[in-house]
């Protein structure tokens, strides 16, 4: 069956959202980690989206990170402040699946929350 290539990036973009909102669930069960690790795979997801988009196919998480940055922000087609969110959510993310690191400051999730949206629609602005 022919699938094009919207169908992926689409499905992709519909996942980070839902990833974004599943952050909130997170958050009010006071999971914090779990809701990091959410609002890190939504940016995840959809820099994957953005490279798949552009004929890149990466995986390794570090791999779309930085060719995210190279291909996007170092080109000037997306703002070096809003991808910072992604950059600190990467390294979260490390930090709680390699040093077992627990996170308990509600009001900087929000923030991140806050900030990964921005990112989310900016990115869905390539699309």
């Amino acid at each position: 069956m022919y699938r094009s290539i919207q169908s992926p990036v689409k499905y992709q973009v519909k996942k980070s959202w839902e990833l974004l909102e599943q952050a909130d669930s997170y958050i009010y069960d006071n999971e914090l980690n779990n809701a990091m690790l959410s609002l890190y795979n939504s940016c995840y997801i959809i820099a994957r989206a953005l490279l798949a988009q552009s004929g890149i196919e990466l995986k390794d998480h570090e791999d779309v990170k930085l060719t995210f940055h190279k291909k996007f922000t170092t080109k000037g087609m997306f703002k070096a402040d809003t991808e910072r969110i992604y950059s600190r959510l990467y390294i979260y993310r490390r930090e709680i699946t390699e040093n077992e690191i627990e996170y308990t400051d509600t009001s900087k999730i929000r923030e991140y929350q806050a900030r990964t949206q921005v990112f989310l629609k900016e990115a869905a602005q390539l699309l």
